[in-house]
């Protein structure tokens, strides 16, 4: 059952994050992780939010 949207508050600060399934990786490659950071920046660019930082993690 999928879970409810959250509530979005105008100015809010939000952690986005990601991880697949099974705790299995993501990206295939760094290039893959590139590209994706890649598209977030332009998609950000796109819209009125506003990036503050990035980090990835592998485990």
């Amino acid at each position: 059952m999928p879970r409810r949207g959250r509530l979005h508050i105008d100015g809010g600060c939000y952690h986005v994050m990601g991880r697949g399934l099974e705790r299995r990786y993501i990206f295939e490659c760094d290039a893959d992780k590139t590209d994706f950071l890649v598209r977030l920046e332009a998609g950000l660019a796109k819209t009125s939010i506003a990036g503050r930082g990035q980090g990835t993690l592998i485990s």
